[in-house]
């Protein structure tokens, strides 16, 4: 099944060097979105968020969606999360 996506988000995550992220574990589908106030990326991730799941789907759905590897440089147990390309 494919995610969700919204065109400002894969601009914003194919562009940029360096992500701020707030992750929504537990959400039931998967979907990516750009709030431009924040200047962040809202993943909503169907894993939940424990023994490290949703940041393992975070980062796959961003390789998917990209063709980039990314890295978590802070928050591996936030919410709110800073990536960074590879």
């Amino acid at each position: 099944m494919k995610p969700e996506a919204s065109d400002e988000a894969l601009r914003i995550i194919k562009s940029r060097n360096s992500l701020m992220i707030r992750a929504m574990p537990s959400s039931g589908k998967q979907a990516i979105s750009y709030d431009s106030d924040k200047d962040l990326i809202i993943a909503r991730l169907r894993a939940p968020a424990e023994e490290n799941m949703a940041n393992l789907e975070l980062l796959k759905l961003l390789k998917r969606l990209s063709g980039f590897d990314f890295e978590i440089i802070s928050g591996k147990t936030s919410k709110n999360k800073i990536l960074k390309r590879v």
